[in-house]
């Protein structure tokens, strides 16, 4: 298959670039997971009793100290209006505060990973998706069952890490009996944090591991084909960037699919450790030998490496690596001046693997490749001046 072959298909395997994560957050689009919102609701409730915890416990005990001294019966009205306008009403200003600080925590938390600009043609009425039937299919679909499971397993972890901890402290409840009123509160809130500490470590975890999920998903689902990087590349009036983006993903394909025809090769010449190319004989079905992969430096090695991996035969031979990767393209046969050095390559090859032990020197006679195709010579006759 060759380079072109592969850029004609569409398959997204370039990693977002830049642009197109921003026009996927000037459409609504990013990475939200429930458990991060979860996670940052948890926390911020947790921050807002720990602050307010001491107010709150203050304003909760007065409150009922006051209702359990009440005995006169006569002034009923009178005790209820002081009541509820005094440690009740602290009591449930407090309760209004953490309730607003939750409320706000759950609007602000999604409208910051969008940098504070979300696109209100989000926040239109869609029909489709308030459609009673439309609901039920995705309850119902593939996605909303792995949803539900996953729900179902968050739930079963919470339930079973909250249980555990009400295990570990049920021995010091009974202690309530012999506690002062005062003191049961605080001992009860302790309890009521604790559980707080654990549920935060739960959801920690979730938040986390959700969060990390759901940005590999995203990332996944941002993901391009070499088609729109190229269509990107158009409206950007030829962003350099880009092009080598394009260049460097063309490379790596090339190079991956070459690496994979090593595999398969019957040969490997190398010049000898700067060039290596692989070569490739089927009688049947090739009139001449292919060129299934070659490569310099780095990228030889890696072809040698390869080679030697999956018990392909390999050999030394500068001037004829040197032939082949100057005259030869990556899937083209051999051109016919050359035939007879690969020949003697191929036959050399197949000694080697009928009998491994007693592998032969590969023998070429001075003249098997032809001036033409030997880089010296290129080289002379380049620099030597033509007569007028």
């Amino acid at each position: 298959m060759t380079v072109a072959n592969e850029e004609s298909g569409q398959e997204k395997t370039l990693d977002p670039t830049p642009r197109r994560l921003e026009k996927a957050r000037e459409e609504g689009q990013f990475p939200q997971s429930p458990d991060v919102t979860t996670l940052v609701l948890v926390s911020i409730g947790a921050l807002a009793i720990w602050v307010a915890g001491g107010r709150f416990l203050q304003a909760l005990v007065d409150s009922t100290k006051m209702a359990l001294s009440f005995s006169d019966p006569a002034r009923v009205t009178p005790f209820l209006i002081e009541w509820l306008l005094g440690p009740v009403g602290s009591l449930l200003i407090w309760i209004v505060l953490v309730l607003l600080i939750l409320w706000l925590g759950s609007v602000l938390g999604p409208f910051a990973l969008v940098n504070f600009q979300p696109k209100l043609s989000n926040f239109k009425i869609d029909p489709e998706r308030i459609s009673f039937i439309n609901g039920l299919k995705r309850i119902f679909s593939s996605q909303g069952l792995s949803q539900l499971g996953l729900a179902l397993l968050k739930a079963t972890l919470i339930v079973l890490a909250i249980g555990i901890y009400l295990w570990v402290v049920i021995d010091g409840v009974s202690a309530f009996a012999g506690m002062s009123l005062t003191n049961a509160i605080l001992y009860a809130l302790r309890l009521i944090g604790g559980g707080m500490l654990v549920l935060i470590a739960v959801v920690l975890i979730l938040g986390v591991s959700g969060g990390f999920i759901t940005a590999l998903l995203f990332k996944e689902r941002m993901k391009m084909s070499i088609q729109e990087l190229r269509d990107e590349l158009k409206e950007s009036e030829g962003n350099p960037e880009l092009k080598g983006r394009i260049r460097q993903k063309q490379r790596e394909m090339a190079r991956s699919r070459m690496i994979a025809a090593v595999e398969k090769a019957d040969v490997v010449v190398m010049n000898p450790t700067h060039i290596a190319v692989a070569l490739r004989y089927e009688a049947d079905k090739m009139a001449a030998p292919v060129v299934v992969a070659k490569g310099h430096d780095n990228f030889a090695l890696r072809i040698r490496e390869v080679a030697k991996e999956h018990q392909v035969p390999v050999t030394e031979s500068p001037v004829l690596a040197r032939a082949l990767d100057g005259a030869v393209k990556v899937g083209a046969a051999i051109p016919e001046p050359l035939y007879r050095a690969v020949a003697a390559l191929i036959a050399w090859a197949y000694e080697v693997k009928a009998e491994p032990a007693r592998a032969p020197e590969l023998y070429l006679p001075d003249d098997a490749i032809p001036s033409e195709f030997r880089p010296e010579t290129k080289s002379q006759n380049q620099g030597t001046p033509q007569s007028a």
